[in-house]
């Protein structure tokens, strides 16, 4: 089933991919452990976030001044038992180019990620594709094609609603979980 959110595409999962292997190997960001990832970063504990959602806190990330929406990396979504991060939004200051948003975002995820294709630039955002068998086997997937390929989106603006490449403030990492066309 595929859900629009906040222009981002989600593969959400009901039982489509094997339970996770446990004694996987820890990778990165998107694949990580809920416990892992809590013991690397600090939570948004202000009260008007829910647990588990943002995390580093840091006034330069702040959405034109917003202090409540200052937090590094936001609106993460988790799967599985044991919980796995597959989306996790991280914000750029303004005016990082999408060479260096794409940078930040690689190092969030395994050391084994490939590019499968070019940037595109689609309407409100640009995509660049990956693929990780490290991460096929940290979701329990049977291969890359179900459960290892990744997605980063770059977007721009305070809203994140258009594509900037000298200006990227939104990059979401995710799996896309066999969507072999991700959108915004």
């Amino acid at each position: 089933m595929r859900t629009l959110m906040g222009g981002l595409v989600l593969v959400l999962l009901s039982g489509c991919a094997a339970a996770p292997d446990e004694s996987a190997p820890e990778v990165g960001a998107v694949g990580a452990t809920q416990e892992k990832w809590n013991s690397l970063h600090a939570q948004d504990a202000r009260g008007h976030i829910a647990p588990n959602v943002a995390y580093d806190r840091d006034p330069k990330f702040a959405v034109d001044g917003d202090s409540v929406h200052d937090a590094r990396f936001y609106s993460a979504m988790w799967t599985g038992d044991p919980q796995r991060l597959f989306v996790i939004r991280m914000r750029e200051v303004s005016g990082t180019p999408s060479e260096a948003a794409v940078a930040d975002a690689l190092k969030m995820l395994p050391s084994d990620a490939q590019f499968t294709g070019p940037l595109r630039v689609l309407d409100v955002c640009a995509v660049q594709t990956l693929e990780s068998e490290r991460l096929a086997e940290a979701f329990g997937a049977s291969g890359v094609e179900d459960g290892g390929g990744v997605a980063i989106y770059l977007s721009s603006g305070a809203a994140a609603d258009h594509y900037d490449p000298t200006s990227v403030t939104d990059v979401t990492i995710a799996n896309t979980f066999g969507n072999t066309d991700p959108a915004c």
